[in-house]
């Protein structure tokens, strides 16, 4: 009888000492996730426990807190590049727009009727290409919202620099500056 209460007892005691082990380390778990949580902590949890199912445990939280770690700054690229873009839209909006509004003070000031209905082109031409620009923008952004597969296409290169430095004419030849354009291969594309 005195066995068995023995052993009932020490199987108490075994089972009372697993139960103060494992309460200890889900107490660390809790207070190693509650600073992660709070300060933004990127350590690994660790457990010292010999348990493997607890071990096993720990190693799955790591791999999610790993994965939340890498979708937060994949969060933080897009985010990034997102300014980036939007700055990079604005400074494409207002160089045309201030190319504008100089030729508009231009017009203002010019009592030349051929002058003025020149600057009158101008501003219309630079107007269309601001058009285009924002129909361009409107179609990447429709693009990137939809399902529809984006494809590329060769476009020749030569044309879209002679219709840009053309833009600039006027401002150059008022500087006193003649663009020229030398190009070997008139028929270079990009994608």
């Amino acid at each position: 009888m005195y066995v068995i209460i023995l052993l009932l007892g020490l199987t108490c005691a075994i089972l009372l000492f697993l139960y103060i082990t494992l309460k200890k380390e889900c107490k660390s778990l809790y207070d190693q996730l509650d600073y992660t949580l709070k300060e933004g902590s990127t350590f690994t949890l660790f457990t010292n426990s010999s348990d493997p199912m607890m071990r096993h445990i720990m190693k799955k939280i790591n791999e999610v807190k790993n994965e939340m770690l890498k979708e937060q700054h994949l969060h933080t690229k897009q985010e990034k590049e997102i300014q980036d873009m939007i700055t990079n839209i604005s400074h494409d909006i207002r160089t045309p727009l201030t190319s504008i509004q100089g030729y508009l003070e231009m017009m203002q000031y010019s009592e030349d009727i051929e002058d003025r209905q020149r600057y009158y082109e101008i501003i219309k031409h630079r107007l269309d290409d601001l058009e285009a620009m924002l129909d361009e923008f409107f179609l990447y952004t429709k693009l990137q919202n939809s399902d529809e597969i984006f494809i590329l296409e060769k476009q020749p290169i030569y044309p879209l620099v002679c219709m840009v430095l053309l833009n600039y004419r006027d401002l150059l030849i008022q500087q006193d500056l003649e663009p020229e354009i030398i190009c070997e291969d008139e028929s270079v594309t990009a994608m």
